[in-house]
């Protein structure tokens, strides 16, 4: 750096550009230099535990097994992570679909370890802010310490399921509001934020709770990624019976039931643009729209009686959608209502009836994960 006087003739420092850009390069190059990412205490272990070998293998139990010779199912008992290093050697990029439900963080443990907190001790020993003699270096941040343990238990896990899955498939993974932000960045670094598909929110209580402080939380969240945006296959949902009666036949048309739809779209200026059909009707997009055919389409979809017109020329020209030539699917929203995917207490009356009380708590619907995987598996769900 150099020295200048200023205006009032005091001292002050002249910037010297060449050298701020070495130190900033100097610094990029030493890894100082700040960047957007998501971080925390026990990350670089666990990407070595992605990595790790593991030294174990798949045993077959035909004696506890049911049609052991026949079914085309495989049920893995034993931890995760070991099981997900198995199968990479048979399962690399061929699987469709992937679901997950890991334990949300909640505090309460269950079978395996759900509560991925640690103590504050050990949290500020792993982010260097207590010394050799135990006295705290920094003032410690203790909210990090309920997410790291947590993070670090579901990185390597979503390492290897995406190694698992093909090109066009997709991974849906259930979680609430205790680590969805976290989860979000997390599949964000692991599959690339441009493979993101839709966060659902599915009205898993169909009660309220009163037992609550603030608000019931009667949701929770199915995040859903692609190994590849352009290569993924999401299909839909077979359209109801309260859809197909929104189809009408109001001139007799001999190709069946329809749907109105309007000849314009929203925005445009072409204020000056019309249409006379053969009724002498002269039709003009409404102020603010513009229209959605040329006029050459327009004149195809009269000549093939494609246009309702009113023989008084009172009523608005409309574009016929036949029910015969519509796509009988719909695309899956992200609002999933109880009443169409079920519901936690109809999941554990389903879960009493099969297996008997304590086995599991609060597992999710049969209707749901079928729903799930229909999304991702059509061709192999039919």
């Amino acid at each position: 750096m150099t020295e200048a006087k200023g205006k009032d003739s005091q001292i002050q420092p002249a910037i010297d550009f060449d050298l701020l850009r070495q130190e900033l390069s100097d610094r990029l190059i030493e890894g100082l230099t700040e960047r957007y990412q998501l971080n925390w205490p026990g990350k670089r272990q666990a990407l070595l535990s992605a990595n790790q070998p593991v030294r174990k293998s798949f045993f077959p139990q035909p004696k506890e097994s049911v049609h052991f010779q026949t079914t085309q199912n495989l049920f893995i008992e034993g931890d995760n992570l070991d099981a997900l290093k198995l199968l990479q050697e048979t399962y690399l990029g061929r699987i469709k679909a992937i679901y997950i439900d890991p334990p949300y963080n909640t505090g309460k443990d269950f079978l395996y370890k759900d509560n991925w907190r640690i103590s504050k001790k050990e949290w500020n020993k792993q982010c260097g802010r207590q010394n050799a003699e135990g006295r705290l270096t920094a003032n410690p941040d203790s909210d990090g310490r309920f997410h790291s343990n947590w993070l670090s238990m579901m990185y390597p896990r979503l390492k290897l399921a995406r190694n698992l899955l093909a090109n066009n498939g997709a991974i849906f993974i259930s979680i609430d509001d205790h680590e969805q932000h976290n989860l979000r960045k997390l599949m964000d670094e692991i599959f690339g934020s441009v493979n993101f598909l839709a966060q659902i929110s599915w009205q898993g209580m169909d009660t309220v709770k009163n037992n609550v402080n603030h608000f019931s939380e009667n949701s929770e969240y199915i995040l859903v990624y692609a190994r590849e945006i352009d290569e993924v296959e999401i299909g839909g949902f077979p359209k109801t019976e309260k859809q197909r009666r929104t189809y009408k036949n109001y001139d007799n048309d001999p190709r069946g039931d329809y749907l109105l739809t309007p000849l314009h779209v929203k925005g445009g200026t072409d204020s000056n643009w019309s249409f006379t059909f053969p009724n002498g009707q002269t039709w003009s997009p409404p102020i603010g729209r513009s229209p959605l055919y040329n006029k050459k389409r327009m004149q195809e979809m009269v000549d093939d009686g494609r246009i309702l017109l009113d023989p008084e020329g009172k009523k608005t020209p409309q574009k016929k959608t036949y029910w015969t030539e519509s796509n009988q699917e719909m695309k899956p929203t992200t609002f999933w209502p109880y009443k169409d995917y079920g519901s936690t207490r109809q999941s554990n009356a389903e879960m009493r009836e099969l297996m008997g009380r304590g086995f599991f708590e609060n597992p999710k619907p049969v209707r749901l994960i079928e729903h799930l995987l229909r999304l991702s598996t059509k061709a192999e769900a039919n």
